[in-house]
């Protein structure tokens, strides 16, 4: 290739992977001849001569969820727009399946990392220490500053969902949450709702709160549940968008009129 472009190895290889340090003539004489030979450049070699891959792991939760989806997208996009690719694993907030995504991501080189939430085994994190991985924690902020986040306070914004009901004139709340045990947003918006009900003078009852892995269909059975044990409610806060929305859908089947009967909030706009 370098021959059929009448230039050097070094600036052959200089032109594919910093073509900013070529002069435009050169690079599209280069060009022309990886177009004409169809040449592809050998990954793995490149990698052994710059210990570099150009590729970005990320670990998320089930990305059949819409906002993770797009995140993920986002990430591909943004990435590839620096010369990078995401190299995508997924776990169904399994902190043991997170371990083994991780691990496999470093063992394939992986330059750098992405991590969602504060929620991990300590060996997760350990293996990109020792690795010298550097990575990001995404959707939510650590408060201890051990680690660099790029997120928001869950917690406040549950606050501020529930500040606008009180507001309203609601005094008798329920909540469908996601899995706190494994999610520390799900935990921190549940934690929010608490404490804005509490600074009114309201608490919160432990039998309307229920707590369901984030979907449609568990939105249904979370509000068809809380009406059975503990009714009078007159607003529900939906742990996520996709539980709020299977309980809009199990108000229509009951012919309940939202928000005349029920108002009913989301989390993820």
């Amino acid at each position: 290739m370098a021959r059929a472009a009448g230039v050097s190895l070094a600036t052959a290889s200089r032109a594919l992977s910093e073509p900013g340090m070529v002069r435009g003539n050169t690079r599209a004489r280069v060009e022309e001849a990886v177009q004409m030979l169809g040449y592809l450049p050998h990954g793995a070699a490149r990698a052994l001569a710059t210990r570099r891959t150009r590729t970005i792991g990320a670990v998320f939760p089930p990305v059949d969820n819409p906002i993770f989806a797009g995140a993920t997208h986002a990430l591909a996009q943004e990435l590839a727009s620096a010369g990078y690719t995401l190299l995508l694993a997924s776990h169904d907030y399994d902190f043991d399946a997170e371990l083994a995504a991780t691990r496999a991501l470093v063992e394939r080189g992986a330059d750098g990392m992405v991590l969602v939430g504060l929620d991990h085994r300590p060996e997760t994190l350990g293996v990109l220490s020792h690795a010298g991985v550097p990575y990001e924690i995404t959707w939510s902020l650590d408060g201890s500053g051990r680690h660099h986040c790029i997120g928001f306070s869950h917690r406040s914004a549950s606050i501020r969902i529930t500040q606008h009901l009180l507001d309203l004139g609601h005094r008798e709340f329920a909540v469908i949450a996601g899995d706190t045990r494994r999610n520390d947003r799900a935990r921190d918006r549940l934690d929010g709702v608490r404490d804005a009900l509490a600074a009114r003078g309201i608490t919160l009852s432990p039998r309307r709160v229920v707590e369901m892995d984030f979907s449609l269909a568990n939105g249904r059975a979370a509000l068809a549940m809380l009406l059975a044990r503990a009714p009078g409610f007159t607003a529900l806060i939906g742990g996520n968008d996709p539980l709020a929305i299977g309980a809009l859908l199990e108000c229509r089947a009951r012919g309940m009129e939202v928000p005349r009967d029920l108002s009913i909030t989301g989390f993820d706009d």
